[in-house]
């Protein structure tokens, strides 16, 4: 169990794929080429890269690539992988934030800035399990900003501001992502006129690769999308290693995609266009004039009869834009984007065409097994996921499916090809490989082989479910994400420090304890407990507490706190940001986990507590637990 435990840290799954031996070798030429390439560390900055014997100018699969000098290039990639659209006349020559996402580069950010104030940016964190305020609205960001001063490829400034980024999954204390804001205290300083950098962790793609080439896929079908290349980053002197640059969605990336930057920009997260759900959309621009009024006008026409739906919708929306966004969705396997998981998505309301259009964000688990991620994880099909009550309106309508698979078995014609994407990670794997932590290649290896036996599966399948489909859409719509009281827990728990991790947590200590759900008093049977380190930090300790209740699941509390909150007499607070607790559900059956709730407000006492090896461990707690309707 002390893997399920681990990975489950914060109530959060890792999402891995395990590669056995038989899986590395349907590509063992290209792996082999690339781990090569990594361990003798190429130097991803120069001009060529004569050495690495992944050669730029050779393609592995047989794609006619080009070089990395050719004239086709615009932002470090080849025109010819992906079928790019071609930059406006001028565009590079009067934008210099081209250089910025230049592919062909690895950037060197080297950010020095007070420890304090690093220890405080990277502790920061959403409070509890339920990221959603009980109003049915994003809660304040816990994130604030701090000075620094940052280098990129040796162009050194002053008073920069930095933040930690990451809603949920991406969260990390050891290797935080970042915003950085270079015009935050000294105005109008830009580096290359680029007012900002976000630094992405890949903390779920250890491969490096799935967002940029997500990305590339949408911008080749013709939807806005984020440019993005990788950056090698340094922080007072400790080598935080790859991150993934990702271009901030904010006016300069409205005025390269839309004829009129005076638009309204959305952000999405955990969002729907139905009642209950639009309170977790952010206005990103204009923010001084609030105005949802396409927002509430998309809403209505999703509630029209399927006689009026399309022409309801269309008056909302760019339609066509939009079937396309979402078959691109599809194609990479964006299971935690808009249509599979109502997250992680924009829209701009543009003024020329008077009509939304949607922009994809956050592709960080892409390139994998689509999921059902609110119904217990199960496997979604491979042409449709329609969580969001827009797709979920046009797939059942039988003239939007018809629309929608035209156009998904259209691009999957026209630009799934294998030896273009293989090409494209080749590519990216020659720029960043090198930079690669020692500690973190075990996990770049399988996870890219993981990405490239995916490729090739996921087209076969794809196609197999166009030609024998249609697939039918038989998922129930969720209930709402509003947070209400579920019910509480309270009890006692005996363990020693050092305990967690552990192979069985009911061996490792005891407790007792009561717990009720809707009014209802669960029975409970064997109660354990453990506590240690949290797994991503040495600053922050982990208390676990597992029940075994009927039909076999175990219900267990996750508690994470600061280290040095573990003393005798300390009595913490669950609605503090340093404090997190949360309570999920392992079935043993399925061997999966699924959240339960939060707890919003409670205390953990700790009557005896030392982070001494073999120290006794001794407490109670009371919390409320809440949860939204899932």
């Amino acid at each position: 169990m002390v893997s399920i435990y681990a990975d489950i840290s914060r109530g959060r799954v890792a999402m891995k794929e395990l590669v056995s031996m038989w899986f590395r070798s349907l590509c063992p030429l290209f792996l082999c080429l690339i781990m090569t390439m990594v361990q003798f560390g190429c130097d991803a900055t120069r001009d060529s890269v004569p050495d690495s014997p992944v050669q730029p100018d050779g393609g592995l699969m047989g794609a006619d690539q080009g070089s990395l000098d050719d004239d086709s290039q615009v932002d470090g990639f080849i025109q010819s992988d992906l079928g790019l659209p071609d930059p406006p006349d001028g565009a590079i020559e009067s934008d210099r934030s081209h250089r910025v996402y230049e592919r062909s580069t690895l950037l060197e950010v080297n950010i020095e800035m007070d420890p304090d104030d690093y220890n405080s940016l990277r502790f920061q964190r959403r409070a509890g399990l339920n990221i959603l305020a009980p109003e049915c609205a994003l809660p304040p960001s816990p994130y604030t900003w701090f000075e620094a001063q940052v280098s990129v490829n040796g162009e050194r400034f002053d008073n920069v501001g930095i933040r930690k980024k990451g809603f949920f999954g991406s969260v990390s204390a050891s290797k935080p992502s970042f915003k950085v804001k270079f015009d935050k205290y000294v105005d109008d300083q830009t580096y290359l006129d680029m007012k900002r950098l976000t630094l992405n962790n890949s903390r779920q793609d250890p491969s490096f690769v799935r967002q940029c080439l997500s990305y590339d896929l949408f911008l080749a079908a013709g939807i806005a999308a984020p440019r993005c290349n990788f950056a090698h980053v340094v922080l007072n002197g400790e080598d935080m290693g790859v991150y993934v640059n990702v271009e901030s969605l904010k006016k300069p990336f409205i005025r390269r995609n839309f004829d009129d930057d005076d638009g309204n920009l959305y952000e999405g997260t955990l969002s729907d266009f139905r009642d209950g759900w639009t309170g977790t959309i952010k206005q990103k621009t204009n923010e001084d004039e609030p105005d949802f009024a396409s927002i509430n006008a998309l809403t209505d026409a999703l509630q029209q009869p399927d006689d009026q739906l399309l022409d309801a919708i269309s008056a909302v929306i760019d339609l066509d834009s939009f079937l396309t966004f979402w078959a691109v969705e599809i194609m990479v396997a964006h299971w935690d984007g808009y249509s599979g998981n109502t997250n992680n998505f924009h829209f701009y309301d543009d003024p020329t065409s008077d009509r939304l259009h949607f922009i994809p964000w956050g592709t960080d688990g892409t390139f994998q097994t689509p999921i059902l991620f609110f119904e217990d994880r199960q496997p979604a099909p491979r042409t449709v996921n329609a969580a969001g009550l827009l797709c979920r309106r046009l797939y059942l309508h039988p003239e939007g499916r018809r629309r929608y698979l035209e156009r998904l078995s259209s691009l999957i014609d026209t630009h799934w090809r294998l030896d273009a994407l293989e090409a494209s990670i080749e590519r990216m794997v020659t720029v960043f490989g090198g930079a690669v932590r020692e500690d973190r290649l075990d996990a770049f290896y399988d996870n890219l082989s993981s990405v490239l036996t995916f490729l090739d599966a996921h087209g076969l399948a794809m196609r197999f479910e166009l030609e024998t489909g249609p697939i039918e859409w038989a998922v129930d719509l969720r209930g709402g994400l509003c947070q209400s009281e579920l019910g509480a827990a309270s009890g006692q728990f005996e363990t020693t420090w050092g305990s967690f991790p552990n192979e069985d947590l009911f061996e490792t200590g005891t407790g007792m304890l009561s717990m009720t759900l809707d009014d209802q008093d669960i029975p409970l049977g064997r109660i354990g407990s453990a506590m240690g380190f949290q797994p991503e930090s040495d600053q922050e300790a982990q208390l676990l507490i597992p029940m075994a209740v009927q039909d076999g699941l175990i219900y267990f509390f996750v508690m994470v706190m600061p280290l040095d909150s573990v003393t005798t007499g300390a009595e913490l607070n669950f609605g503090a940001d340093e404090n997190f607790c949360a309570i999920n559900i392992f079935n043993p059956r399925t061997n999966s986990v699924r959240p339960l709730g939060g707890c919003h407000q409670g205390t953990l006492t700790f009557d005896e507590a030392s982070t001494a090896i073999g120290a006794p461990i001794r407490g109670r707690f009371d919390v409320g637990i809440w949860g939204g309707g899932r």
